[in-house]
Formats: structure tokens, C-alpha cells, sequence
């Protein structure tokens, strides 16, 4: 690891400046006694080799040990074999350099430290004849090891193992600083350059042959258009703003410039239609000519019919162009054109105008089965999707959707969750009771466990991971037994049972807080219980449903929390009002989706603003995105159509640009990418 001396330098420097004195006298103790040499590959092949010249054998079996719990075990399954193989390549090592130097007292203790550990391994039978034979280093068997290439080599392998090896490993955060600043600066740096080379491509004269003279080409008109969408985006705040952007935006593609790389918004007098400005006639005098010729120089080719609709049809834009422009200076509503005057109504028609662009949607059959689980991180850089197969897959949203990792965990996936700390980590629960902490950049188990293992009747609902710190809530149900349970992750052990009052109900659905000290957990029998953790109590109650609880979300402001049931409702509920009424609740009579699976952690979302919510639709066989209002849900936009029921769904907004996510009982995925507010 590089850089790793000047980190601990700036740990040192700042111990120093915040007067931990003590913690400093033990850090530097620790880092004499550094087992890992600073992770210097050089140093620990040195020390390896002195203590084989000291003949220290018990600190080797003890420096190899430091490597095997600390670096070996994070390493793939498949590499297990290499480690073996360089570890018998030492144990060689030193027993042929004890030979060499006629120690046979040091040959004789290790076999016999060493006989129940090797007696086992096929290639170390023979080894065991060594004290009774002569002339060892002349022995067909044992020859090899003697020579120089041999233990040369051996020390080369061991060198650039360990070196891949420290280059692998997972590393703190704070050894990525340096890296992460660079990268910063590098993509700043091209940022800087593409703009520069933006801008001499607009700004730079083109030499024209037949004129003998510079002219400087416009930009095409794409860029402008999307100018203008990303800055009247930026500004807008509220619906009044973006319909007069969306106005503005049209006009601008209709063709008056209006961005910087354009040039300054036009600004011409007022003129009455009777009289035409010089620019006007100029433009229709050069454009008409040019036309002429076009259409004269066309004409012979084999195509001159599509060549003149093409002529035909500039010439019809120019004068729709010329026609709006003069429109666009009128001071009287009643001379404007039909077309202005719809951009008007604009104002007056806001719910007609969708508040997303959908940019692009893409469907991928990479599951086999029906999806049980797909969730974006925290950051929204990576999605995590499972089936009812054991399939997971981790996708990356951005730029293009695509697969970067497959694991076939066989068994089926319940419930999912990405650490709040740290999201790279996935807690899984499974079918058998098992939870799972997954490694989403390694792409590999870290740990499974599985307190239950005897109850083959209980299986995971839900697990949630604390949005503060490493502990979670895992759901159990069956039949007879119910159980919340509260883990910690470091520990990998259970902190205590959370009880939900007297009577036995299943938690198949929860959230925290903003702190993570409430839970607020739904139940089977239709209510949502206030758990406070620090205390393990229930300090609030209401029943929203009067069936089975199936999703619940808080909004991102934590005042309100939206819940949807087996009874074909979704319900809103104030956090700051009387919960035992509703803000207001929505029938979902005609939908089959709740009739079709019995587990909908996932089968709405909010959307980070609180304003939308992306609801997994049987009608139309996709996910529809609804404005929430005082007085329900408004539907706004309809996403791609699955061929069957969309189960779960996410959503994702990043900067001006957000995703969702939808998976269907056939196993598709579609990921869409909007526009946003």
C-alpha cells in the first residue's frame, strides 16, 4: 500500500495536535512492533529470510499465521491453493538451510513439531527420511531444493504475492484520500479542457474556399436546446417557473437563440408587419437564392423528387421561422399566432404537462426467475437485484445499465438491505434463515449466519439496516413463532429481542428514524408499532389497515408515513397529527399485484423530494410515478410495461437526473432514467 508512512505521519501529526499523548506512546509502540513492516513487501521478505537464518522457527509459524488471518482470509476461495503451496515452499526452505549448515538437531525439531500438520500431505512423506540419509542435496527427491534458481525463485514468488496481495486487499478510507483527490482534480482538469475545446470549436473561424474569406460556423442547435434544459432546470423552483421554462425552452427550439454559446438573446425593435427590417429582406433575398440554386443543382439527380420536398420543406420552415419571430414581438394576445397562444395556455393547463422527461428505459432478462428484491445503494451508483432462483446480481446505473457481478447464493432472497455506513455492503436475508453480509466490490461472501438453523418453519420477512451505526432488525415468522431481533453487525451476535406488546404479530415490514433510535415497524395484523430501541418499549400504535401491513415508507422529512396494505389501500398518515385517522387513503380494488405475492416490501417508493411516489402497477403492467397531493395520489407519468406483474420497484435521484428501477415475476428488470423536477 502506497503512501502508508505518510499516513501514519499525519495520524501522528494529529494526535499531536489534539494532545493525545498517550494514544501517540502506544501508536508508536505499535508501529515498532509492526508485524506488516508498514506494508513494506521488501522488509517482510527480509525479515522471513532472517528468521529462517536465525533458525527461529516458532516466530515463522507465527508471522505466517499474522498473514493468514489477516490477508489470506479476505482472499478468494480459488487462491487458497497458492497460499498452501508458498507455505510448504517455506516450511522447505528452512529444513533444506538447516541441512546446508549440518544442523540436524534443527531438522529433527521441526519434524517433530510439525508431524501431525504434515504427515497428512502426500508431498511431505518423504520429507520424513531426511535424518536418516547421506548426502541429501545429491538425492534425486531432495536435489532440486538445493539449488540456488530453486530458492531464488521461491523468494521472487513470495515477493510479488504478497505485493498483489497488499495491492487487493480492501483499504481504509483514509488511505483512498490521496487517490480520491487526484481523481477529483483529473476530472476537473478534463472538464476544463472540454469546455476550452468547446468553446474554440464555436468561437474558431473556418477558412471558406469560394468566399476566400474566415467564417466562424454556428453551433448545431442540440447543443443550445440542451443548454437551455440544463439551466432552466437549475432555476426552476415551482410549477409557475417551469412552465414558463417549458415555453422558453420550445421557443428556443423553434430557433431563437437564447444561450451563451448562441450569443446574446436577440433584441430587436418592435416593426409593424407592413414593414419588413433590412435583416428581413436581406435573409429572404441570400436564403431565397441560395434556394434556387439548391433546387436547380438537385434536380438531375436520381432523387431530385425527395431532394425538392427537402427544398420545399426549408423553404416552408423559413417562413414558419420568419412568422414566429415577428409573432413572438407582438404586444396584442389577439394577433399572435395559434402556436404562441397554446404557450400561453401553458400557464393555465398545468396539470397537462408532465413534471419528468424521460431520457431512455431499457429492459434486461438477466434473471431467470421471478425477482424478489432490487435496491439501489445510498449514493444510487449501484443496484443489487435477486430471484427466486438464489441468483444475485449487482448492476451499475450509470452511464448505461449493465452487469458487473453474479453470485448464485442458492437460496431465495427475502428481503434486502444496503449498509447506511459503508455502500459497498449488502445485508441479505434468506429463505432458510440465513443472513448474509455480501461484499458488493469484492463480489463475495464475507460472513453468513444462521442462529436458527434447528426452526425449519421460521423464515427472514425483513431486515433493515440502522441508518447510524452497525446494528440491524431482522424479522422471523412462522406459523406459532414471530420474532424481531436486533444484530450487530461487528459481532455478529444477537443484542436483544425486541417486543411488540402481548400479542404474537409478524413484523413483514419497517423503517427507522432519522437517528435510528424509533423503529416504526407494520404488522401482520394491519398496524404500525413505534419501537423505541434505546429502551426496547412501544411508545406508539395505530392501525392504518385492517388486513396484512405489506410497504411501508416514511417521507424524507419523517412527517408523514405511507403504508399500504392487504387490503387494496394505501393509506398517508401525519407523524405530527392523530394517527388514528388518516390524512387520506387510496383503493387499489382493481389491481392484482397484492393477489399475486404475499411479500411487498417493495412495491412503492418515495422519491427523495417526498412529492412522487413510483408504485408498482398490475394495470398496466409497470411502474406509474404520482404526484402526491392533500387529497391523494395524481398520476404523472407511466414507465415501460413489463410482460408481467412489476413485484418491486426502487428510485434513485442523482443531481438532475433520477432512475427507477422494476422488477417482474418473469424476471425482467427495466431501468428508466428521468429527467427531474
Amino acid at each position: 500500500m502506497p503512501h502508508m508512512q505518510h499516513i501514519d505521519e499525519l495520524i501522528r501529526e494529529y494526535l499531536l495536535f489534539r494532545g493525545f499523548t498517550n494514544s501517540l506512546k502506544w501508536f508508536d509502540f505499535d508501529i515498532k512492533a509492526d508485524k506488516d513492516k508498514g506494508f513494506r513487501v521488501d522488509k517482510l521478505v527480509d525479515q522471513i529470510l532472517q528468521l529462517v537464518y536465525s533458525y527461529d522457527f516458532t516466530l515463522i509459524r507465527e508471522l505466517w499465521s499474522h498473514f493468514e488471518n489477516k490477508l489470506f482470509s479476505k482472499l478468494d476461495h480459488d487462491i487458497s491453493s497458492a497460499v498452501k503451496k508458498l507455505e510448504n515452499s517455506l516450511l522447505k526452505f528452512y529444513v533444506v538451510h538447516a541441512i546446508i549448515n549440518n544442523r540436524s538437531d534443527k531438522v529433527n525439531e521441526f519434524l517433530i513439531k510439525m508431524t501431525n500438520d504434515l504427515q497428512t500431505q502426500a508431498e511431505w512423506k518423504d520429507w520424513f527420511m531426511l535424518p536418516y540419509l547421506k548426502n541429501v542435496e545429491e538425492n534425486p527427491l531432495f536435489a532440486i531444493y538445493f539449488t540456488k534458481q530453486w530458492q531464488d525463485s521461491f523468494f521472487v514468488s513470495l515477493h510479488n504475492f504478497l505485493s498483489i496481495v497488499y495491492q487487493i486487499i480492501p483499504r481504509p478510507r483514509l488511505c483512498q484520500y490521496e487517490e480520491d483527490a487526484n481523481k477529483i482534480k483529473r476530472l476537473q482538469d478534463e472538464i476544463d479542457i472540454l469546455k476550452q475545446k468547446l468553446t474554440e470549436g464555436v468561437s474558431q473561424p473556418k477558412y471558406n474556399t469560394v468566399s476566400g474569406s474566415y467564417t466562424t460556423k454556428p453551433p448545431i442547435d442540440i447543443i443550445d436546446d440542451f443548454y437551455t434544459v440544463s439551466q432552466e432546470t437549475i432555476k426552476n423552483t415551482d410549477t409557475e417557473t417551469s412552465m414558463k421554462s417549458l415555453r422558453t425552452l420550445i421557443r428556443t427550439i423553434g430557433g431563437l437563440p437564447t444561450s451563451p454559446i448562441l450569443g446574446k438573446q436577440m433584441n430587436t425593435k418592435r416593426v409593424p408587419q407592413h414593414i419588413p427590417t433590412n435583416t428581413d429582406t436581406n435573409f429572404k433575398k441570400n436564403f431565397g437564392n441560395a434556394n434556387s440554386k439548391l433546387s436547380s443543382s438537385l434536380s438531375t439527380s436520381p432523387s431530385s423528387n425527395v431532394m425538392n420536398k427537402l427544398g420545399s420543406t426549408i423553404e416552408s420552415s423559413r417562413r414558419t421561422v420568419s412568422k414566429r419571430s415577428i409573432s413572438l414581438e407582438r404586444d396584442s394576445i389577439r394577433n399572435r399566432s395559434p402556436r404562441d397562444t397554446s404557450l400561453d395556455n401553458l400557464d393555465k393547463k398545468q396539470q397537462k404537462v408532465p413534471p419528468f422527461l424521460l431520457l431512455s428505459q431499457e429492459s434486461f432478462n438477466e434473471h431467470k426467475s421471478k425477482i424478489t428484491q432490487c435496491r439501489f445503494n445510498l449514493s444510487g451508483s449501484l443496484i443489487a437485484s435477486s430471484d427466486s432462483d438464489g441468483c444475485l446480481k449487482i448492476w451499475t446505473a450509470a452511464p448505461s445499465p449493465k452487469v458487473i457481478g453474479s453470485t448464485n447464493l442458492k437460496k431465495v432472497v427475502f428481503s434486502l438491505d444496503w449498509l447506511k455506513t459503508n455502500d459497498r455492503f449488502i445485508l441479505l436475508g434468506c429463505d432458510d434463515c440465513t443472513i448474509i453480509l455480501y461484499d458488493a466490490k469484492e463480489m463475495k461472501i464475507l460472513w453468513e449466519l444462521n442462529p436458527f438453523k434447528q426452526s425449519s418453519n421460521l423464515r427472514i420477512q425483513t431486515i433493515k439496516c440502522s441508518p447510524t451505526d452497525s446494528t440491524f432488525v431482522c424479522s422471523l415468522v412462522s406459523k406459532d413463532n414471530n420474532k424481531l431481533l436486533l444484530y450487530d453487525l461487528k459481532t455478529k451476535k444477537m443484542e436483544r429481542q425486541l417486543i411488540l406488546g402481548n400479542d404474537d404479530v409478524a413484523v413483514t415490514c419497517c423503517s427507522y428514524n432519522h437517528n435510528g433510535q424509533l423503529l416504526y415497524a407494520g404488522c401482520t395484523d394491519g398496524s404500525v408499532r413505534t419501537v423505541d430501541l434505546r429502551h426496547s418499549e412501544i411508545v406508539d400504535r395505530w392501525t392504518p389497515h385492517t388486513d396484512c401491513l405489506m410497504c411501508l415508507q416514511l417521507s424524507p422529512d419523517h412527517n408523514d408515513c405511507y403504508t399500504l396494505g392487504a387490503d387494496k389501500k394505501i393509506c398517508r398518515t401525519s407523524m405530527n397529527g392523530n394517527k388514528q385517522s388518516c390524512v387520506w387513503e387510496v383503493n387499489l380494488k382493481n389491481d392484482n399485484l397484492l393477489q399475486s405475492n404475499m411479500c411487498l416490501n417493495q412495491a412503492f417508493t418515495i422519491d427523495q423530494s417526498g412529492s412522487y411516489m413510483l408504485l408498482s402497477h398490475s394495470q398496466n403492467n409497470g411502474g406509474n410515478i404520482y404526484k402526491i397531493t392533500s387529497s391523494g395520489l395524481s398520476i404523472v407519468l407511466s414507465l415501460k410495461e413489463h410482460r408481467s406483474f412489476p413485484i418491486v420497484c426502487d428510485w434513485s435521484s442523482l443531481n438532475q437526473c433520477g432512475t427507477c428501477v422494476t422488477g417482474s415475476d418473469d424476471g425482467t428488470i427495466c431501468i428508466s432514467t428521468l429527467l427531474t423536477p
